[in-house]
């Protein structure tokens, strides 16, 4: 029988995912580590996604503590089939993607409009 910390709330996971614009942002948060971490809902929401809108994704990294390579892999998996930006990544993160050397394909930007226009170029101001 495995035990939780007394501290743990709720595990590491999707907070949100919706297009915003031009983008589909994905938002996570928590530590995606083996004891926190369930790949299948991150992964079902990557596939929603792919599955609704045709254009770049954004993972919003700004909620995330710790992650290990079980979502790194998410995301070079849906890199191969979009763009994909990072929003917000933490010092952890950008770590992982030193060390495993895919920062090149995995972009992490300050904001989610300087992420958006690096992967679809400037935005029309809305006139609606």
């Amino acid at each position: 029988m495995s035990s939780l910390p007394d501290d743990f709330a709720e595990p590491a996971g999707v907070s949100s995912s919706s297009r915003d614009g031009n983008v589909w942002v994905i938002r996570l948060h928590g530590d995606f580590d083996a004891l926190t971490f369930a790949p299948d809902a991150t992964q079902e929401a990557v596939d929603e996604a792919l599955a609704a809108f045709d254009g770049p994704l954004v993972f919003d990294l700004a909620a995330l503590g710790f992650c290990d390579s079980s979502l790194l892999n998410i995301m070079i998996r849906t890199l191969v089939q979009r763009p994909v930006a990072l929003v917000a990544a933490g010092p952890s993160m950008r770590r992982m993607l030193d060390l495993t050397g895919v920062q090149n394909h995995l972009p992490a930007y300050a904001t989610l409009d300087e992420a958006r226009t690096a992967l679809t170029g400037p935005q029309a101001p809305d006139t609606a």
